[in-house]
């Protein structure tokens, strides 16, 4: 898949992303988020599968959506109240702005 930056998730983001959640502003695991194809942000595990992986960011790429790697899936999934998830779709845009933001302040 050639080199892609691995982060770990911020405090403020995992804090962020449960506050999406209640909201309604995601979509959780890959099947929903091919089914939906509504994304802004698209937060992909490290350790996901390569298929979805590969499917994951063809979607993205289709969309021309920006594609976060996050250190693996039990990352992804904690602060949403999962034991692990591949993929997270966030929808809102300014939501996707203000998640990517809260990364660069710490």
């Amino acid at each position: 898949m050639g080199e892609t930056e691995i982060i770990a998730l911020s405090k403020a983001q995992s804090s962020f992303l449960g506050i999406l959640n209640r909201a309604g502003k995601l979509s959780i695991g890959a099947d929903i988020i091919k089914k939906s194809r509504r994304l802004a942000l698209l937060l992909l595990a490290s350790d996901a599968s390569d298929n979805t992986k590969s499917s994951m960011t063809a979607l993205a790429k289709s969309l021309s959506k920006v594609v976060v790697y996050v250190e693996s899936k039990t990352a992804l999934g904690q602060p949403i109240g999962y034991e692990s998830i591949a993929a997270i779709g966030i929808l809102d845009q300014k939501c996707a702005s203000a998640f990517l933001e809260k990364g660069r302040q710490e």
